[in-house]
């Protein structure tokens, strides 16, 4: 779980394979990849007074990627998050359901500038004793300006 999770970013593309192979006047290029990665351990958060590590979990990333006819190219990643686990500085043991989806769109397959991008993460905690709540964040950039909404009972321990 990263804060905030943009993978956009140089070379990242360079490594996805192409579906659809190279693109022409009537063929978009097409490409995917899935990944799948250990949560870092360490990663904390904060519900009131609780503080919560991370010590477990696997994550799954699904990037699908379609260059535009303007040259641009749209990216989508959906990333789900299974059996995440965290330790409380109360003792006790914690799980979480975590899901985040992002959008972005980026001027070309070259250079990869971000021109625009939307992600949104919610992470909902569950422990012995019911929920000490959840996060909600909504992170976008957009004519160079980046917007940060996180909403819920629980943030990111910085």
């Amino acid at each position: 779980m990263r804060h905030p999770a943009i993978v956009v970013a140089a070379g990242v593309l360079a490594s996805v394979p192409l579906l659809s192979g190279p693109a022409g006047a009537d063929r978009p290029l097409h490409f995917h990849e899935v990944t799948t990665s250990a949560v870092d351990p360490g990663d904390q958060y904060v519900c009131g007074d609780l503080v919560l590590t991370s010590t477990g979990g696997t994550e799954v990333e699904r990037l699908v990627g379609t260059e535009l006819p303007n040259g641009r190219v749209h990216i989508n990643i959906v990333r789900t998050y299974h059996h995440v686990t965290f330790s409380g500085s109360d003792g006790a043991r914690y799980r979480a359901t975590v899901t985040a989806h992002q959008t972005a769109l980026l001027a070309d397959l070259e250079t990869e500038e971000l021109i625009s991008t939307r992600e949104v993460i919610q992470i909902t905690f569950i422990g012995p004793h019911g929920s000490p709540g959840y996060l909600h964040e909504i992170f976008t950039v957009r004519d160079g300006q980046e917007r940060d909404v996180i909403t819920g009972a629980c943030d990111y321990l910085e």
